[in-house]
Formats: C-alpha cells, structure tokens, sequence
C-alpha cells in the first residue's frame, strides 16, 4: 500500500514516538515537498524527529496546481486554532462520495480500513493549505490512503473520493496488529502535548481499541 502523509497527523505521531508504525503498516510513506519544508523547521514542534523520519520519503508533485480550488491559508487560519470537536461523529471517516468513491471504498472494506477516527489540531496554522499538496500527491501516485489529522482538509480530501486516515485510526490499527500494546497512554501524552483532544472522541477510540467497555 501506499501512504501520503500531511502535517498534522505526522506531528501527533512524532509526539508519542510512533512513527515508525506507520512504513510497518502501509509499506509505502511518502510526504510532499511543501508538508516537509513545513514541519522540518527548526521552530516546528517535533521537526527533528519528523526530519529524520522523511529522509528518503519526500517527493516533489509534478502536477500544476490550480490555486483557486485550493483551501488557502487564510481560510486555515481562521478555522483551525479555534477547532474543537462538538460531535464524536465528526472523528469517524466513513468513505470517499460518488461511484468511484463507494466503489474504492468497498475495496478498503475488505482490507479492513474503514470507520477511522480523525483528530483535530491546533499546533501549526498551515496545516489545510499544506493538504493540497498532499492531494495532489496521493492522486499522482495512485496512493491508497491519505493522512490527515484536519478536519476541513479530510473532507475537501474526501470531495475528490480519497481514502483519509487519521492519527488515531493509525493507532487503532497498530494495536489490532500488535504493535503497540495499548493507546491510553499516548492519548495522555497527546492531551499533555498543544493537541486538543474531545473526551467523546476519546471514549470513541478506547471504545474501538478494546480498552473501555462500551
């Protein structure tokens, strides 16, 4: 399989050490050019160890990019620092729209990728405006999931019938695969972290790990 990962859902996994998961997982993870000069800053929360992890991962997009479907920054701006979940339903990716979007997704069914819980951030201001780049790139490569913790940037991803996985979706499928052994403990570090968390969104993924009862 083939991941293209964005910003957000990279730095929640570089918070609690778990970015390795993701090549044991999916094989293939490549980061755009624009996500990786973004969170390689020095200034970036986790930009050493992200730095490290995209050696060899990031690639350049060949496609001319038509701005004006764009999120844009000021739009991000204005929508993600102040984001909070008001719904648990919000976290969960039910599936691309459309008949290639039904379709693709039928397909991940069977490879048990569905129902993943997405999780809001508010540590960088561009994160939308980057997930363009992460668009593009996934239908370049003919990828078959896009990472993405941002909620407006998975459903404009969504709008063109891609497959999104949250960070905590990525969790969830490391433990079922047994490489971690519970997700409790990194929801803290997370919550300790500048990443907002909702309890319900919390509740919802130990509910799906197996770790509280429902």
């Amino acid at each position: 399989m083939i991941l293209i990962a964005d910003s957000s859902a990279l730095i929640a996994l570089a918070i609690i050490d778990k970015l390795e998961i993701l090549q044991k997982l999916f094989g293939k993870v490549y980061v755009p050019r624009a996500v990786y000069d973004e969170i390689s800053k020095e200034n970036k929360t986790e930009a050493k160890k992200l730095t490290k992890f995209c050696k060899n991962k990031v690639l350049d997009i060949e496609t001319k990019i038509n701005f004006n479907i764009s999120l844009g920054k000021g739009e991000s701006e204005a929508v993600i620092p102040n984001f909070a979940l008001e719904d648990a339903s919000d976290v969960l990716v039910l599936g691309s729209r459309g008949v290639e979007g039904k379709r693709r997704r039928s397909r991940r069914v069977r490879r048990g990728f569905t129902s993943m819980p997405m999780l809001p951030m508010t540590d960088t201001d561009d994160v939308s405006a980057n997930a363009n780049f992460g668009i593009i790139l996934y239908q370049e490569q003919n990828a078959d999931f896009l990472l993405c913790d941002d909620k407006k940037a998975k459903k404009f991803a969504q709008s063109f019938g891609i497959n999104v996985i949250g960070s905590l979706g990525v969790l969830i499928k490391a433990k079922k695969a047994g490489l971690i052994d519970a997700i409790a403990p990194l929801i803290d570090i997370l919550k300790e972290s500048r990443i907002y968390i909702d309890e319900n969104t919390c509740n919802l993924v130990l509910k799906m790990a197996g770790e509280i009862s429902n």
